[in-house]
């Protein structure tokens, strides 16, 4: 598997979703062909 080359536990991206989703902030995921990219935005006070 994948993540058994990377070392990850495949858990990650929940947490992040569950966090993004409390703070009612946007993430995604785009697939390109070379690979992906994980994107968020996170809006905070100054």
């Amino acid at each position: 598997a994948r993540s058994r080359a990377y070392g990850g536990n495949g858990i990650g991206l929940s947490i992040v979703k569950a966090i993004m989703d409390s703070l009612h902030q946007t993430y995604g995921v785009k697939n390109y062909k070379d690979g992906v990219c994980f994107y968020f935005d996170l809006e905070a006070d100054r």
